[in-house]
């Protein structure tokens, strides 16, 4: 999940992990290598390759956040599916679990069947549990996409976001 997405996206997802997050390109504050001053040339063939590749330094810092307190919410299990054009929005709240997931899945179908659906967007922001029957319905809203490519989860906190990494999402 790291290394997909934009670079607001890769910043986003770190920051839900509990840190906050800086980051600068390396040649706007290293001008001078140390230990290549005896070589200039070789100097700024690195500093310009640094440069070329847009080398980036992340500086982490571990946070206290509200991604513990999330847990404590126990926030109840909520949908909110919204259409636009052909993108399918949905809010999902609380656990996406065996009993959650043929709610979902069946306010999923009813809207699938009404109109043409080319994109899925997946808003898992309050999302605090997901078991195998709750990504199994996300496989299933997934798989029926053309371009699969098409179905996002944005928002997800670290620890859901690591299990849907694991989970092929």
């Amino acid at each position: 999940m790291f290394n997909d997405g934009t670079l607001e996206e890769r910043k986003r997802f770190i920051e839900n992990c509990g840190f906050s997050v800086k980051n600068f390109f390396y040649t706007d504050k290293v001008k001078v290598i140390p230990s290549l001053q005896d070589n200039p040339a070789l100097m700024q063939r690195l500093l310009s390759a640094y440069k070329d590749k847009e080398f980036m330094v992340w500086i982490l810092t571990a946070e206290a956040t509200n991604a513990t307190e999330k847990q404590k919410l126990n926030i109840p299990f909520s949908q909110k599916i919204s259409l636009e054009g052909d993108v399918l929005s949905i809010n999902i709240s609380g656990r996406l679990d065996t009993i959650t997931a043929p709610k979902l899945l069946q306010k999923y179908e009813e809207e699938r069947t009404k109109y043409t659906v080319k994109e899925i967007r997946v808003n898992a922001a309050e999302l605090e549990f997901i078991s195998y029957a709750g990504l199994r319905v996300l496989k299933i809203m997934r798989d029926f996409l053309e371009d699969k490519s098409l179905f996002k989860i944005d928002n997800a906190d670290c620890e859901i976001g690591n299990i849907l990494k694991e989970n092929g999402f």
